[in-house]
């Protein structure tokens, strides 16, 4: 059967700030999209920075005008120049360290859990709440207006309102799932088509092909292999969710102009026949 993970959050302040000198010192080294130290940084006209690859990836979908993930501030054109906020000998440091490391995430992680109250019947939530399977049968458990009752999914306790996450998911080999985050108002009764429209951010694997629920039709994705675990990095208040490969630590996809309307955003999977989520703790 097939075997995901649902793992360790990061977080920051919604300033992007944290309590002490080190997150502050790290995100002018980092970027915003990927949380991870630049590689061939560039700026935008607002003066925010990014890696060449993540902003060009969050707006290859788009038209103009084109916002700033961090700011929102819009610019008529894709324009991108060389960043000038680090010194070329630190910027050479800090890519090679980022290319030996899948995931140089200088920001503390913090624990995240399942929500079994909001479990579909036919998922079986292990009792430290960190592995969901799924079965052919339906459990008899108490119904609510909490507990999808239709799609086999279940949303991760708590959530954020601000601020900067990420968490990985083992997803193991091969197999059916789909994984991202939702607001807390997700329709948990009757069919749910997943998407931005219902306010699910969210990639879609089935076996070989990995899609993107993206807005009016799904985005296939030209990926090499399918990733045994995938990283979810949310920044809210860019409006932005983006998934990587955890352990190659590639890009697969970002959405961008998330409107998450002020609401609780959730962890959320979707685990279909005989599968198995299980939370990823990071060393």
């Amino acid at each position: 059967s097939t075997r995901a993970q649902l793992g360790a959050l990061g977080g920051l302040s919604p300033d992007g700030g944290g309590g002490g000198g080190g997150v502050a010192s790290a995100q002018e080294t980092s970027c915003s999209i990927c949380l991870a130290y630049f590689q061939d940084p560039v700026s935008i006209p607002c003066g925010h920075s990014f890696c060449r690859s993540c902003i060009s990836r969050c707006w290859e979908a788009l038209e103009a005008p084109f916002p700033c993930p961090r700011c929102r501030q819009t610019a008529p054109r894709r324009s991108l120049r060389p960043s000038r906020e680090l010194p070329p000998a630190e910027v050479s440091s800090h890519s090679r360290e980022g290319l030996n490391r899948p995931h140089p995430l200088p920001y503390p992680a913090a624990d995240v859990t399942l929500d079994p109250s909001t479990a579909h019947p036919n998922l079986r939530i292990s009792e430290d709440l960190r592995e969901a399977r799924g079965h052919l049968r339906a459990q008899d458990v108490e119904d609510s207006p909490r507990r999808f009752d239709y799609e086999p999914c279940v949303l991760g306790r708590g959530g954020f309102t601000s601020g900067r996450h990420f968490w990985d998911v083992d997803v193991g080999q091969g197999g059916v799932w789909a994984l991202g985050v939702a607001r807390a108002s997700v329709r948990r009764k009757g069919p749910l088509s997943p998407g931005p429209k219902e306010g699910v951010w969210a990639l879609e694997a089935f076996h070989s092909l990995v899609r993107a629920l993206t807005p009016r039709k799904v985005t296939l994705l030209p990926l090499r292999w399918v990733p045994r675990r995938v990283s979810v990095h949310l920044d809210y208040g860019g409006g932005t969710v983006a998934f990587f490969d955890a352990d190659e630590g590639g890009l697969m996809f970002i959405f961008s102009r998330a409107a998450f309307t002020g609401e609780r955003v959730r962890p959320w999977l979707w685990v279909v026949g005989e599968q198995q989520i299980t939370r990823q703790r990071r060393a």
